[in-house]
């Protein structure tokens, strides 16, 4: 917000008096912007595991263009997610947002969420195991499973936010791959 200096005349006692300065604040030129974005969850009884990624992508009411996402958040556990069910809580990840888009333009947005888990040592997806040329097996790695409640809160420079949950989510990351929820 900025200030503009106002000098103000003052009657005292029918005449004119001492001129006072005052601070005024100044509306912020246009529509307020978006400034900020976060996604924020609250695991339930599986958790995530410390080394899988979260997904996230907000669209504008259209559905297709971008209006904030993050890839492949917390898969290092920077978040405070871990793999004891324990360990439940509220965590909140920063998106990054596309542009500084107009308010009236973010009403009515949607967004998915996605997991892709990891492995650990060996990599995500199937590993097919040969003994002298012959095929003994497949290990499929990277597994995981995340249920929680979700919410998208974006911010915008008149200090007012839309807020978008949803609830009941269930998400099963099998041999690395990346799911998502429904656009919501």
């Amino acid at each position: 917000m900025h200030t503009r200096r106002w000098m103000v005349a003052t009657p005292v006692a029918g005449v004119l008096g001492n001129l006072v300065s005052a601070s005024l604040p100044t509306l912020a030129a246009g529509p307020p912007k978006l400034t900020r974005a976060f996604f924020t969850s609250r695991t339930h009884n599986e958790d995530k595991d410390n080394d899988t990624g979260v997904f996230v992508v907000v669209y504008k009411h259209d559905k297709k263009t971008i209006i904030a996402s993050i890839a492949d958040a917390d898969s290092h556990g920077k978040y405070g997610y871990s793999n004891n069910d324990a360990q439940k809580g509220v965590h909140q990840v920063e998106l990054n947002i596309s542009a500084h888009w107009p308010k009236s333009q973010c009403d009515g947005f949607f967004y998915k969420v996605g997991i892709m888990a990891r492995s650990g040592i060996f990599p995500a997806g199937s590993i097919h195991i040969t003994i002298n040329g012959v095929p003994a097996g497949t290990i499929t790695s990277g597994n995981d499973r995340w249920q929680y409640d979700g919410d998208v809160t974006l911010m915008f420079d008149d200090n007012t936010v839309i807020k978008k949950t949803i609830n009941g989510q269930d998400l099963y990351s099998r041999g690395g791959r990346l799911v998502w929820t429904n656009v919501a």
